[in-house]
């Protein structure tokens, strides 16, 4: 009886670490991805300039995906974050018309991993030197804006790309990365001629994102600089950063809630000011 218990427990699959039971036997989940699924945001939105001035609440969704590929050895290959139709809507208590509104429609980010990153020099010796980086690219398609302070305006961005160098060891600090960018925007204004902004590799980008092993936190901080030109108009200098929070803190049958937290801050070209938004999000496939 004993040698057939054993032989039972060695046949048994090893624990998931993500997986708990309870006194009576029954599972739940412990970990989350939150790079995958729908995720459904409430909260609220403060800024000292309109349209957040006094302060609104907001609604947000996004779905996300995210896939690993990984070399038949087992070893990370690719990192693909991707985001499909996310959007984000505030108003302010009373009103139908939203004080704000953003959508965006994809993107991408991508990175290749490698374990000794390397450069080569062709030679008729060729030479491999080591690199400190891993290199990517991400892109965003179908930008959208409209706020409260400019109602006749109508803000795109059609398309916005940077190179990526990445020093994330792609553990809890998933991306470590920075680049020269390149973007198309427009704004387009109810009584006078579209204004296009062209950056060609004038700007950097900088995405940093480090979650917890279990998903339960994640700390992300996105930022953008540089000179814009503007047709018609000139040169310009801008600055974009945001930096958010999030913690998941219940679980509802195995859907994450969780608290988050976030600052953006903007200046020159783009116009000047900041916002500071608050809420619950639960994530739906997580």
């Amino acid at each position: 009886m004993l040698s057939a218990l054993l032989a039972l427990a060695l046949a048994a699959p090893a624990g998931d670490p993500c997986v708990a039971t309870d006194g009576r036997g029954r599972s739940f989940r412990v970990c989350f991805d939150p790079g995958n699924g729908l995720e459904l945001s409430l909260g609220g939105a403060y800024g000292r300039e309109e349209p957040l001035a006094g302060g609104a609440s907001e609604a947000r969704a996004a779905w996300r995906w995210r896939r690993d590929l990984r070399t038949e050895a087992g070893d990370l290959e690719w990192l693909r974050d991707m985001d499909f139709v996310e959007a984000r809507a505030a108003f302010v208590a009373g009103e139908a018309e939203p004080r704000e509104a953003r959508a965006l429609a994809w993107r991408g980010t991508f990175v290749r991993h490698r374990t000794s990153p390397f450069l080569l020099l062709p030679a008729p010796r060729p030479i491999r030197v080591p690199f400190p980086f891993d290199v990517g690219f991400v892109v965003e398609v179908g930008g959208v804006g409209w706020d409260a302070s400019a109602r006749r305006d109508l803000r795109l961005a059609p398309l916005r790309s940077a190179l990526l160098l990445d020093l994330g060891g792609h553990g809890v600090v998933r991306r470590l990365a920075f680049g020269p960018e390149v973007a198309w925007t427009v704004r387009v204004p109810a009584d006078t001629e579209a204004v296009h902004g062209i950056v060609p590799f004038t700007a950097g980008v900088l995405d940093a994102r480090v979650e917890a092993r279990d998903g339960l936190t994640v700390l992300a901080l996105v930022a953008r600089g540089g000179s814009v030109l503007s047709v018609p108009g000139g040169t310009d200098g801008f600055l974009e950063a945001t930096l958010a929070a999030e913690r998941t803190v219940l679980a509802v049958n195995d859907r994450p809630v969780a608290v988050y937290l976030e600052g953006s801050f903007r200046g020159g070209a783009s116009g000047r000011g900041g916002s500071f938004a608050a809420g619950l999000r639960t994530g739906l496939g997580r």
